[in-house]
């Protein structure tokens, strides 16, 4: 891929970028604290156990914490 090629590309990318986000200035702000959704004994069945959509949305981050324990416990991640 040239030069060329890769700065269009970036350029579509911050377009879409734009429209989901809005043209807001990127600015470094500090992640807020918030208490976690999941509950502290929820288990994977749990939430996984039915097909039915999870009562709330989780932050990616608690729902990766979560998964790599529950791994890690059945032996599934090192």
């Amino acid at each position: 891929m040239c030069g060329m090629d890769k700065s269009v590309g970036l350029h579509l990318w911050n377009q879409s970028r734009e429209q989901w986000i809005g043209n807001k200035k990127l600015v470094n702000q500090p992640q807020q604290l918030r208490e976690p959704k999941l509950n502290w004994n929820a288990t994977y069945d749990s939430l996984f156990g039915s097909n039915k959509p999870l009562p709330m949305s989780i932050p990616l981050a608690e729902m990766v914490d979560f998964l790599m324990d529950f791994w890690e416990l059945e032996g599934l991640y090192d």
